[in-house]
């Protein structure tokens, strides 16, 4: 039997392969640029490092003085604490300030990708337990659980903290709430206090 050519075929010439709808990318607080520039930064460590001793005998070559020549050989002490104080500039300039960014940096990632993972996990646990008030959960996290058990539950994942705040919360609701149907004791008849003394005093003893 002989085959169609693919293109002499009228239903693949009118058949469109459906796509499907591309949702937009999620919004990650601009720790993007925060990766990007940290990046640069490693990459710029990364040379400096490679090239610190050259780079600081040419700099140190083009900012000496006529005076600071003169000094090495009137005060060779003087002359290279004046080094060395120029190379902690370099330093600085080249090393120390672009590392101090570049923690800084690491620190910000860290914190937005904690927060966006906890918001991810609230967003899960909502959608698993929709009637959950969260506000009241983390209010009696703060104010009713002791801190080992917070400090517990701090250490869990996000989802697992959700998870385990929730049925706490729940348990100690639920106890507050038997709580509340105890019945009350109303005021009765006077009694004589001191025929209710000796009354319970004989009770006491007739358990001994």
């Amino acid at each position: 039997m002989e085959k169609l050519p693919i293109g002499d075929n009228p239903q693949t010439q009118n058949e469109q392969i459906p796509q499907e709808p591309q949702e937009p990318l999620p919004q990650d607080d601009g720790i993007s640029l925060l990766e990007s520039e940290l990046a640069g930064l490693q990459n710029e460590l990364a040379q400096n490092e490679a090239t610190l001793e050259g780079d600081f005998a040419k700099f140190l070559s083009e900012n000496l003085t006529a005076d600071d020549e003169e000094l090495f050989f009137e005060n060779k002490e003087e002359f290279f604490k004046k080094v060395l104080d120029m190379q902690n500039v370099f330093f600085n300039d080249k090393i120390a300030s672009k590392q101090q960014r570049a923690g800084e940096i690491e620190s910000e990632i860290s914190q937005k990708k904690t927060l966006a993972s906890i918001e991810n996990a609230q967003s899960e646990f909502l959608k698993a337990n929709p009637n959950a008030d969260v506000k009241a959960m983390f209010d009696y996290f703060t104010n009713d659980i002791p801190p080992r058990v917070q400090r517990e539950l701090e250490n869990l994942a996000p989802n697992e903290f959700f998870n385990k705040l929730y049925e706490l919360y729940k348990a100690q609701t639920k106890t507050e709430s038997k709580e509340d149907k105890v019945p009350k004791h109303y005021e009765g008849a006077n009694v004589d206090a001191t025929n209710a003394q000796n009354a319970t005093e004989e009770s006491y003893f007739n358990r001994m």
